[in-house]
């Protein structure tokens, strides 16, 4: 027959085991939480393609959405939706995704808003781009707008885009590129010239314009002819 001293220690061994049961279930339980937690969070798919800064000249800029401060970026830097590059005065670049080919006069802004395997959507905030879209796939998926409208290639070919002063250009150096706002549609061919706006009514407006030959047409037209 036990002595209360016995059941006493009985008592207390007992207790300390069941104690170390209840820790032993309750960090079962916690790594359980843990790892449905880390299992639980959302996977986010690298981009199936990005665009590549290619060539740079000068001074070239990206914005960092995280600090809302621009960066500088040098050659070979990867581009994706979101992105808005700018260069600075006096400075040139030149973007690639596949067999298109974007570049970017000095004091120019562009950014990607949509770069995925159906599309590869541009806005252009301000300065000159041209493009050279050499595929079928390139012209289908290539659109850029600005505060004035959107305008998407028809064909291969090669366009230049200008916005100054709440003005936008559209030149197809080859090919057929259209300018598209509200109920407007207004196609621009081989050698053409055209610059569109939003008069004071909200109308969209448009004047065929001579073709520029300044600096930048004659560092892309250099461009091109090297690549070929």
């Amino acid at each position: 027959m036990r002595t209360s001293s016995q059941s006493r220690v009985a008592q207390a061994i007992g207790t300390q085991h069941g104690w170390r049961v209840w820790i032993v279930v309750l960090t079962a339980l916690v790594a359980f939480a843990a790892a449905f937690s880390v299992h639980a969070q959302p996977v986010v798919d690298p981009p199936s393609r990005v665009a590549r800064l290619s060539e740079a000249s000068g001074q070239i800029w990206l914005f960092n959405t995280d600090t809302n401060e621009w960066v500088t970026i040098a050659r070979n830097r990867p581009l994706t939706t979101g992105d808005r590059i700018a260069t600075d005065n006096g400075a040139r670049a030149e973007i690639t995704l596949g067999s298109t080919t974007l570049r970017l006069d000095a004091a120019t802004e562009l950014e990607i808003v949509r770069l995925d395997d159906t599309r590869f959507a541009l806005r252009l905030h301000g300065g000159s781009v041209a493009a050279r879209l050499r595929t079928p796939q390139s012209f289908a998926e290539f659109e850029l707008s600005t505060d004035e409208g959107r305008f998407r290639a028809q064909t291969v070919g090669r366009f230049r885009f200008d916005r100054v002063d709440q003005a936008s250009d559209v030149t197809a150096f080859a090919g057929q590129a259209i300018y598209e706002n509200r109920n407007t549609a207004l196609p621009v061919t081989t050698g053409q010239h055209a610059q569109f706006w939003v008069d004071g009514a909200g109308v969209p407006q448009y004047a065929m314009q001579e073709l520029v030959r300044d600096d930048f047409f004659a560092w892309n037209d250099a461009r091109d002819r090297a690549e070929d």
